[in-house]
């Protein structure tokens, strides 16, 4: 019985991924999506974000902008039409939206010749012409843990999306895992906590300065996850693919420095991550919103 309900599962998943990677530039509403798989719009979404770890329009405007990557670096065809065929009305709206995505305008792109057109995604699925392509790369028990944080992490910010403020700023309990964390008490304090472990420890080894006090709107917090996260798995798949994990880091930061293997790095944030969602998950349910459990094997079964 679980068998077929899992298949069944995954077939929806697989007619999601092949609706939304097609015809790339038209719109494709989320009422065609439901309809072909037989379900209502929010639950379509939820099927496909709780596989990709993006939502439907997020997977669909970054496979966009990655195909029209491809054509200026590849083709001859005029930066207009590359714009009108990503389905923008205008260049100006497709020149922000490209330079928001690669950090270069489309010009500036064409001209420096970049040899990958891919944007970091936790999934791991690109536009290749004519067909997607998959990263085939393993990371085994790291990335599963990662991609369970990332998506339990998902979770939760979809459902303090549904909470007022005054519940999102309401004491709900005390999580003050380690001296050198701060306290935090509430689940925008909490959920903070949970992302900026990521970003310190992103900050020190590109040696840059830890931004203090981000903004933690939930919109904020959920575009503080999505860099973070992608960003940090990156880092994992580089220290595999190198084998680097016994390699040490000094982070100058530290008073006195101090140094650290890259193993020891990865350890640290996914035990600390596992410890600071249970304290969420926890707090979630004190305001009455019962997510389930922390365990993996959840993720898994997806």
């Amino acid at each position: 019985m679980q068998s077929g309900v899992s298949s069944s599962f995954q077939n929806r998943v697989e007619v999601l991924l092949r609706l939304l990677s097609s015809d790339l530039g038209q719109d494709r509403k989320v009422s065609e999506l439901a309809k072909a798989v037989q379900a209502t719009p929010e639950h379509s979404i939820r099927l496909f974000e709780q596989s990709y770890q993006e939502t439907p329009k997020e997977f669909r405007k970054r496979l966009t902008l990655e195909r029209a990557a491809y054509m200026l670096s590849r083709t001859d065809q005029s930066i207009t039409s590359i714009a009108l065929d990503a389905g923008y009305g205008s260049l100006e709206a497709f020149t922000r939206a490209f330079r928001k995505a690669f950090q270069v305008t489309p010009t500036a792109y064409r001209s420096t010749a970049t040899p990958s057109f891919w944007l970091p995604t936790p999934n791991g699925i690109h536009y290749a012409p004519n067909t997607l392509r998959k990263e085939m790369i393993s990371l085994d028990l790291i990335d599963l843990l990662f991609q369970h944080d990332f998506w339990l992490t998902r979770r939760m910010l979809e459902a303090a999306e549904k909470l007022s403020d005054a519940q999102l700023d309401q004491p709900v309990g005390l999580m003050h895992v380690a001296p050198y964390h701060q306290m935090a008490r509430s689940v925008r304090e909490m959920l903070d906590s949970l992302i900026s472990d990521k970003e310190v420890w992103l900050a020190a080894l590109h040696g840059d300065a830890f931004a203090e006090n981000a903004p933690t709107t939930v919109a904020d917090l959920k575009c503080r996850t999505q860099k973070s996260f992608t960003t940090f798995l990156d880092f994992a798949r580089t220290i595999k693919e190198k084998g680097e994990w016994n390699v040490e880091f000094v982070d100058a930061v530290c008073t006195p420095p101090e140094t650290f293997t890259f193993r020891g790095i990865l350890a640290h944030v996914i035990t600390f991550s596992a410890i600071k969602r249970q304290h969420l998950l926890d707090a979630f349910r004190t305001l009455g919103v019962d997510l389930g459990t922390n365990d993996p094997i959840e993720y898994e079964r997806l």
